[in-house]
């Protein structure tokens, strides 16, 4: 039986970010976050706290055996960005 991390799974939390009509999974968690451009906290650390807050929430849902995924992408705008961040889960 596999578990855990899934790079075919991120793919699809990529393309679920740009189209969700386009990708099924058993349970898809998302998250957004608006930042200033002159905030200083590092991209790594927010992509890190959106994915830990967003397992938190599903804690019950996401026990093992789980296949899982994440991705992001970021929306640039002229005074604040903004991060999108999907991930998504196959239960075995």
């Amino acid at each position: 039986m596999e578990k855990g991390w899934r790079d075919d799974l991120s793919e699809k939390a990529l393309q679920y970010l740009k189209s969700p009509d386009s990708v099924k999974a058993d349970l898809i968690t998302t998250d957004k976050q608006s930042f200033k451009k002159t905030d200083p906290k590092p991209l790594w650390y927010r992509v890190f706290t959106m994915v830990s807050n967003l397992l938190e929430q599903k804690k019950e849902e996401v026990l093992p055996p789980i296949l899982y995924g994440c991705n992001g992408m970021i929306t640039k705008g002229e005074a604040e960005d903004v991060l999108s961040i999907a991930c998504l889960y196959t239960f075995q």
